[in-house]
């Protein structure tokens, strides 16, 4: 076909490419707590202040609808925030949602503790975690996104009382909450933030990131 009218395809730039891994973020018909197998945990590449990682997983409530929804969330590890507050409190409660106990995390933190992001989520794989999830708009429609991470003993004492389900999708006023979108900020357009994240997105921050200056550097990655 050395006559064809039609330009060639020239493969360059496709050195570390992937095909999508169909990871999305479902819409749950009910706010509430969930437990979550996680099958997804990376550093995102973000052009925010924070650095970030994308967290993903499988709901394994029966009771979810639709069934084995996938969720995804950011997760902020680095920063402050405008009050001058280490936004690694974050990270912090999504490892207590995965099994990490408050006295370990306290521990590090003594230590001044720094660890390579990438060996820390590598302990973490295959892990559950628990998470709230509640109702919002972005752009003027729905989600049903991770607004907090939560400990197991909170999903079990939730279930336990019968409080661990929340409001139906049906019974929220879509068009009330996207004016609030907007009333508070958070205007179409605008990044949507993250469970703990500065309200209408990110703004900010000066990184503390561990090494040299930001803490002990602990080499090898103790288990979490």
């Amino acid at each position: 076909m050395a006559n064809s009218k039609f330009p060639q395809v020239t493969f360059t730039g496709l050195d570390d490419w992937q095909p999508w891994a169909g990871n999305s973020n479902a819409f749950v018909a009910r706010e509430g707590f969930y437990e979550v197998k996680l099958d997804l945990l990376e550093p995102s590449e973000t052009t925010s202040a924070y650095p970030q990682i994308k967290v993903g997983g499988v709901i394994l409530d029966k009771d979810c609808d639709p069934e084995g929804a996938h969720i995804m969330a950011n997760v902020i590890y680095g920063g402050v925030d405008q009050k001058g507050k280490p936004m690694v409190r974050q990270f912090a409660s999504f490892l207590a949602s995965t099994g990490t106990t408050v006295e370990q995390i306290q521990g590090f933190s003594k230590q001044n503790a720094s660890f390579p992001i990438e060996g820390v989520l590598a302990k973490l794989a295959d892990r559950n975690a628990y998470c709230e999830l509640r109702y919002k708009t972005y752009k003027g429609q729905p989600q049903s996104p991770v607004a907090n991470w939560v400990t197991k003993e909170v999903y079990e004492k939730k279930k336990e009382q019968n409080a661990h389900r929340g409001r139906a999708a049906a019974q929220v006023d879509w068009a009330a909450m996207a004016k609030l979108e907007v009333a508070d900020g958070t205007k179409p357009g605008s990044a949507p933030g993250g469970a703990g994240a500065p309200g209408g997105g990110f703004t900010g921050g000066n990184l503390n990131l561990g090494g040299p200056a930001g803490g002990t550097d602990n080499g090898t990655v103790p288990t979490f």
